[in-house]
């Protein structure tokens, strides 16, 4: 099985323990996403060094766009707290490509998880994925 996670950057921990625990499970995981948002993150905190590319930040996000295509299902880990933006595109282009989706959040939190599996937390989304 194919599977794109995606998450907050705010988060990264969180979904670089999702993503492991898939390829423990024996699932591809399509993009690891969290590389890009490391490398921004060390780039951003390290003064001598120049701000990401507009070149590295859009092959980033095609990667990342590519991995979506490429999965099966897509997993969305919602932040507990702080924000996303790349998310919800990630979202949205899964549920154009009629891609199965497992949303973690609350079943209120936007009109753009009416298309997915709603689940209340991390565990509950990876039984839903072995489920699939």
């Amino acid at each position: 099985l194919h599977v794109y996670i995606g998450g907050a950057r705010c988060e990264l921990a969180r979904v670089e323990r999702f993503i492991t625990r898939c390829r423990f499970a024996g699932y591809v995981v399509t993009c690891d996403w969290t590389q890009f948002a490391r490398e921004s993150e060390h780039v951003t905190r390290s003064s001598h060094e120049p701000p990401m590319s507009d070149e590295r930040r859009r092959a980033a996000w095609q990667a990342s766009l590519d991995g979506v295509g490429e999965a099966d299902v897509c997993v969305f880990l919602s932040p507990a707290f702080g924000t996303t933006r790349g998310m919800w595109a990630e979202m949205g282009a899964c549920q154009a490509m009629g891609t199965r989706c497992i949303y973690v959040g609350h079943e209120d939190d936007t009109i753009a998880t009416s298309l997915c599996t709603v689940v209340a937390d991390d565990d509950a989304a990876f039984a839903t994925l072995e489920a699939a």
